[in-house]
């Protein structure tokens, strides 16, 4: 019965792996499909949807709207962080506000410079580049790198345009190199200022730790 047992935990543990293993595969294949959809707009044409919206405004829309109002020439600074008026280049393009803190500027900002979906591919680039560097900072081995950044949490992110992978990466690696190295650790986290719901986390992960002083210094 033993044994019986033991080879249906096994099996069991075997199937799990199987779904995820084609769970991942399902989303690895989303990605790539519409990437390549995207990729395609670089040929010319405008995007009626910025996938995987299903609406002109995405979060990269967002952030080069943003960018763009503040660079172009006449360009009102304070009008720029508070409520960008730049119509999007879609057919269903309107203004809306940007909910980040001023200094996300300092990386949308180059970004906006370049056409849309150029831009968009290099901004993604350069954060998954800036992710791995981070993580390799914090000694983390390429195996657990390539899957964080190849889950479909980091996917998903990637086709927003979002920063939430870059984030991520400065929290763990920040919080890794906390005991070992404070100062590179500090620098890392500081920078968390460009998406503060992450930042919040810190302190929190530090008092269920015990480090009272550390989450009070934080603030």
């Amino acid at each position: 019965m033993s044994r019986a047992a033991e080879l249906l935990r096994k099996a069991w543990s075997a199937l799990n792996v199987a779904v995820l293993l084609y769970c991942w595969a399902v989303w690895l294949w989303i990605f790539a499909v519409r990437m390549m959809d995207r990729w395609g707009h670089l040929r010319g044409g405008l995007i009626v949807n910025d996938p995987p919206c299903v609406k002109p405004e995405c979060d990269f829309s967002d952030f080069w709207r943003s960018g763009y109002s503040l660079w172009r020439p006449g360009a009102d600074p304070l009008h720029g962080m508070l409520a960008p008026g730049v119509q999007m280049p879609f057919p269903a393009g309107y203004a809306v506000g940007f909910p980040y803190p001023p200094p996300i500027f300092l990386l949308i900002i180059p970004v906006a410079h370049l056409p849309f979906e150029l831009g968009f591919f290099v901004w993604s680039a350069l954060l998954a580049g800036t992710a791995v560097l981070v993580l390799r900072w914090a000694r983390l081995p390429w195996p657990v790198i390539a899957a964080g950044l190849l889950s479909p949490a980091a996917l998903w992110n990637d086709q927003l345009g979002q920063f939430g992978t870059v984030g991520g990466a400065l929290l763990v690696a920040g919080l890794l190199l906390a005991q070992t190295a404070p100062g590179r650790a500090g620098a890392l986290l500081g920078l968390l200022v460009i998406k503060p719901q992450i930042g919040m986390l810190v302190p929190a992960l530090w008092l269920g730790r015990g480090g009272a002083r550390l989450a009070l210094g934080f603030f």
